[in-house]
């Protein structure tokens, strides 16, 4: 029986690597054949909406897409991350699916890509080296993001496989600056009006904006890139490669 993967997108920015077809918040479209993708929005509670609207379509393998940051001041932006396991704000660790885990990660052997590390959960966007380098070392995780672990959770209660795909878009050096979080929305836009206003306001942020603007735009093209190589074709390795799914 062919499978049918369900991917949680948080921002809009990220869905284009995917698609250049735009979605609502909260809405699916079928991407590929037998590939849907969810717009969520930041954060938990938007993304387990998505991961159970994406169930509800037949998705039988869940995948959280998007970008991450990083807690290990060897991991560049634009490095991909493709966790073993999900370590959540309770410390309760999930596995990702280690077949589909294994797939994913031979057809991107060559990519700058992390395989053999771990992802944690955070609930709020984290703005500090100290802040970031503590939460890695405490979960002895690389990086982290807002909802992964509310689709691992999800996996987990109803029982399907899933996987994360992350690419790093700052280093723990980087600190978000007040001007960009403060017009930011929960589905992960921008209030370009007042983010402008803002940072005319706030001159000696605009280095720092930059260098975040750099490193997304470096995690972005490498979303793109594992997207053009693991889509349409991952369905069908899914369904051929060592019983992928069926034998966990």
């Amino acid at each position: 029986m062919t499978k049918r993967a369900g991917i949680v997108v948080a921002l809009p920015q990220e869905l284009k690597t995917l698609t250049s077809r735009p979605l609502e918040r909260g809405d699916c479209l079928e991407i590929f054949d037998n590939v849907f993708v969810c717009l969520s929005g930041i954060g938990k509670t938007s993304a387990l909406k998505a991961a159970a609207k994406l169930i509800e379509e037949g998705a039988d393998i869940l995948i959280s897409w998007g970008t991450a940051a990083s807690l290990d001041v060897k991991i560049a932006p634009g490095t991909i991350i493709i966790p073993e396991s999900v370590i959540l704000e309770d410390n309760t660790e999930i596995d990702t699916d280690p077949s589909a885990h294994k797939i994913i990660s031979e057809l991107l052997l060559h990519e700058n890509a992390e395989i053999h590390c771990k992802l944690c959960e955070t609930s709020e966007l984290l703005r500090d080296y100290k802040q970031k380098v503590n939460l890695g070392l405490q979960n002895r995780a690389i990086a982290a993001d807002m909802e992964s672990g509310a689709v691992a959770e999800l996996s987990k209660k109803y029982d399907i496989p899933f996987v994360v795909i992350r690419t790093v878009s700052d280093s723990p050096e980087m600190i978000l600056p007040p001007v960009l979080t403060k017009n930011m929305t929960v589905s992960g836009d921008i209030d370009i009006f007042q983010f402008i206003r803002s940072a005319l306001l706030n001159p000696r942020q605009w280095k720092t904006i930059y260098k975040l603007s750099r490193g997304f735009g470096k995690a972005k093209k490498s979303l793109k890139l594992a997207s053009d190589k693991l889509f349409p074709g991952l369905i069908k390795e899914l369904d051929t490669k060592e019983g992928a799914l069926d034998n966990n």
